[in-house]
């Protein structure tokens, strides 16, 4: 039986990042090696046209029998696997080279849509049935992820006999279909994409138990009268918005005595829903009335505080659609629209850079 080789890669950090998980994950997938496997890793460049060429290079040097593809989303909360590439580049920030495409297409005469060849299915099942949160994702975006998982479906249709996988099919070891000829080999490249979450959240271990009873150990009762870790960290919680104006621009504020753009918003009073809170500052801080049943709720996030050191910031974001005249009042002393390209000159509040661009379309890698 021939051991079959799995390429996985993972990108390098973007708009800003000190680190990208994908990328930190491959590497450590391929120090660690599989034993039902030849593991191999490689980290790419965030850049439409790098990170397909690299990837090009990694599959003429290592012939591998799947190519698992990483990616980050740090707006998802679970391990998705991608069903689909797009043939579009549409970048709301820049890439690493600065190239930042418009509805543009990937390939011209390319298909509008490539297939992942990998089971998705059953890779999200197996991830959550080991309490790790895993669902199936439509599409992979239209940033450098989905130009590099495009790319890639498409050079495994051209290396060998790829299709779009049918979870029927007979499939060899680690689900990869290898047929012998003579001295060699011909296989199927199955070929996909997964975008892990910049921290996984906690969640149950449904197998915990069975293991400790495997390993000899019963389920001790007084785990439960264990007492909880208590943090010393001071908490803010807060409502903001995350507004984005035609030209990709994020409506941002400085508060006043500081230095730090950050999203308009603010701390909830008694009796107060979170949506209810961000209307109120709107209105108290740049004159905007919104009511809050159009604030589409984007998730809660955490970072450190922009101003208060020491602190973490758990904050509740809505999307919002803000037009017309604003004016800084109560403790805002400036108003601006910025682009994420500007973000580089500019103190911006960690949450923004660690949280927000994952949420703007094109903003995931």
């Amino acid at each position: 039986m021939i051991t079959p080789t799995v390429l996985v890669t993972g990108f390098e950090p973007f708009a800003g990042a000190d680190i990208n998980p994908s990328g930190e994950l491959a590497r450590r997938l391929g120090e660690l090696g599989h034993p039902d496997c030849h593991l191999v890793a490689d980290v790419l460049p965030v850049s439409f046209a790098h990170a397909p060429q690299q990837l090009a290079a990694a599959l003429d040097a290592h012939r591998p029998d799947i190519l698992i593809m990483l990616g980050l989303a740090e707006n998802r909360h679970a391990i998705t696997p991608e069903r689909v590439a797009i043939n579009l580049a549409d970048a709301r920030i820049p890439d690493n080279d600065g190239a930042q495409p418009t509805d543009a297409p990937l390939e011209p005469h390319g298909p509008a849509a490539r297939f992942t060849t990998l089971p998705v299915k059953h890779i999200a099942y197996a991830i959550d049935a080991a309490g790790i949160p895993a669902e199936v994702s439509l599409s992979a975006g239209s940033y450098v992820c989905n130009a590099l998982m495009y790319a890639a479906l498409g050079m495994a249709e051209q290396r060998g006999d790829s299709g779009k996988h049918s979870d029927h099919s007979d499939t060899g070891a680690a689900g990869t279909d290898v047929r012998h000829t003579g001295a060699g080999r011909h296989h199927r490249l199955r070929a996909g994409f997964i975008h892990v979450p910049a921290t996984p959240p906690a969640r149950r271990r449904p197998a915990l138990h069975a293991r400790r009873a495997r390993a000899g150990h019963p389920h001790r009762h007084h785990d439960r009268r264990r007492r909880p870790r208590v943090s010393t960290t001071p908490v803010i919680r807060v409502s903001a918005v995350l507004a984005v104006d035609a030209a990709g621009r994020l409506l941002l504020v400085r508060k006043r005595g500081t230095s730090v753009w950050m999203q308009p918003g603010g701390k909830p009073e008694p009796g107060e829903t979170a949506a209810q809170t961000l209307a109120r500052e709107l209105h108290e801080e740049l004159g905007v009335r919104l009511d809050p049943g159009v604030l589409e709720p984007l998730g809660t996030f955490t970072a450190a505080a922009a101003n208060e050191a020491g602190t973490t910031l758990i904050a509740d974001v809505f999307r919002a659609t803000i037009q017309g005249p604003l004016r800084a009042a109560a403790e805002i002393d400036a108003v601006t629209w910025m682009h994420p390209r500007e973000f580089a000159t500019e103190r911006v509040a960690p949450l923004i850079t660690q949280h927000m661009l994952a949420l703007l379309p094109g903003g995931q890698c």
